[in-house]
């Protein structure tokens, strides 16, 4: 289910932060509720011109964007 995550890549440090890919049971993707991150395949992001946000969207029969924190993977909304 790796197309439900957004990855940040601190080059220098050699780690790696994951944003989203929450567990979704065993209903449908479209149908979790309560998770914080995307629960379906990501279609489209975009980082903020600071490189301090991202926000991504997903495909699904209820799609929704997500905007989070570039550094630090916390959902901002």
């Amino acid at each position: 289910m790796t197309a439900a995550l957004g990855i940040i890549l601190d080059p220098k440090k050699r780690e790696q932060l994951i944003f989203g890919g929450g567990e979704v049971g065993q209903c449908r993707k479209q149908q979790q509720k309560g998770v914080t991150g995307h629960t379906d395949d990501i279609t489209c992001l975009s980082v903020s011109p600071d490189r301090k946000f991202v926000v991504s969207g997903q495909v699904g029969v209820a799609p929704y964007v997500l905007i989070w924190d570039a550094l630090t993977a916390e959902k901002l909304g």
